[in-house]
């Protein structure tokens, strides 16, 4: 036991020196996996802020105002600025260059609100348009407030009271905590945890095993007493610590850029202390070691370091694509997607962006369905890499 337990630790600091000696490589992947998640977030945060600040202006490009001199009095109150819309601005909308929506005012506004007739007013935009789609709602409501006030105004007239006009009242309640919106916006992070993860194994797994029998160094190293178990435990073991590393960065890159997110209903929606650091980290250690275990499996049943490649694409797909086609599925959340790796992890991670108390014993589950999945990939590893290295 001793003897297997040395060759193990031989083995890893062998494979760990080999992996930093390539700094320049893996400096890449560090920085892509730790800077790509955090960069990606910072850009669609500040890209919400704006929409968000942009939705709440209070500016109405306005075509016909002059048409309108009740709705321009009442806007002014509102102290809402009235601009004139370019001539041009339907192309303007489709192109995007027309950041708000454009109110048209018919030409017989006043003389048929004078018939006692219901003028209609048309708020154009293009649904492509983001910046001017977002402000549609504030032109609405804002249209639907000078509705009101003219229709009161019109039962005052005929001596009718306003206060029974309502036949209902309208009560809307949102079961989600407001927390839990913020898994609509931050629910990718998840996702960009397993890259980090898949990224830092990529290299040395396939490099360990296929690129070590293409340089003629694996089968010499076959062929010591030490135990061919012990061999893969080493390699695996190296591997993980390399993965972790760079996916421990990669999650405690998110602190700093939550910090740098403009808009304060975004900040606030993100809730991304060092309890959730922990939580993450402690997820995704067991989950870098059976990626490398499963990586390093696609290189030992393959013939050369493209084959290998290609099988560890695959690997990638499905890794990323099974939390992803559940969440497509629409079933929910279900308990046997705790006992399935890389789906057990997400389904925690969307539960804590989603506010929900997160209990440490059941981080254990993800834990120990990983390394049971881990111990016959690493036999069967073993056994390929005898077989191929003859």
């Amino acid at each position: 036991m001793s003897s297997s337990l040395h060759v193990i630790g031989v083995v890893a600091l062998k494979e760990l020196s080999d992996t930093l000696r390539d700094r320049r490589a893996l400096l890449t992947i560090a920085l892509v996996s730790i800077l790509a998640g955090p960069v990606l977030l910072l850009m669609l945060a500040n890209t919400l802020a704006k929409f968000e600040a942009h939705a709440e202006r209070r500016i109405m490009l306005v075509d016909g105002i002059e048409h309108a001199p009740t709705l321009r009095n009442f806007l002014e109150r509102e102290t809402i600025l009235i601009k004139q819309a370019s001539t041009g601005y339907v192309e303007d909308l489709r192109s995007g260059r027309l950041p708000d929506p454009v109110v048209i005012v018919p030409s017989d506004f006043e003389s048929t609100l004078q018939d006692g007739g219901v003028p209609t007013v048309v708020v154009l935009t293009d649904s492509t348009n983001g910046r001017a789609d977002a402000g549609v709602g504030r032109v609405q409501r804002w249209l639907s407030g000078y509705s009101s006030q003219l229709a009161a105004a019109q039962f005052t007239m005929r001596g009718i009271s306003t206060s029974g006009i309502s036949g209902i009242e309208i009560d809307r309640q949102d079961l989600a905590s407001p927390s839990a919106h913020a898994i609509r916006i931050f629910g990718m992070l998840p996702f960009f945890f397993i890259l980090a993860a898949l990224y830092g194994v990529w290299s040395s797994s396939l490099d360990t095993t296929v690129g070590e029998r293409e340089r003629g160094t694996l089968q010499p190293l076959l062929m010591t007493p030490a135990n061919g178990s012990a061999l893969v435990v080493g390699k695996w073991l190296a591997t993980s610590i390399v993965g972790a590393l760079v996916g421990g960065l990669a999650v405690l890159s998110f602190l700093p850029a939550q910090w740098l997110m403009q808009g304060e209903t975004l900040r606030s929606m993100m809730i991304f202390g060092w309890r959730e650091v922990l939580i993450s980290i402690s997820l995704l250690i067991p989950l870098t070691g059976l990626i490398a275990a499963m990586m390093m499996l696609a290189g030992s049943r393959s013939r050369s370091l493209r084959q290998a490649q290609a099988s560890a694409t695959v690997i990638m797909l499905l890794v990323t694509m099974i939390p992803l086609a559940m969440k497509v599925d629409g079933s929910g959340t279900v308990d046997w997607h705790l006992y399935i790796p890389v789906l057990a992890q997400h389904t925690i991670w969307t539960a804590m962006f989603s506010g929900d108390y997160i209990p440490w014993v059941r981080l254990l589950m993800p834990a120990l369905m990983s390394i049971l999945f881990v111990i016959p990939v690493l036999r069967l590893c073993e056994s390929l890499l005898r077989r191929r290295g003859r």
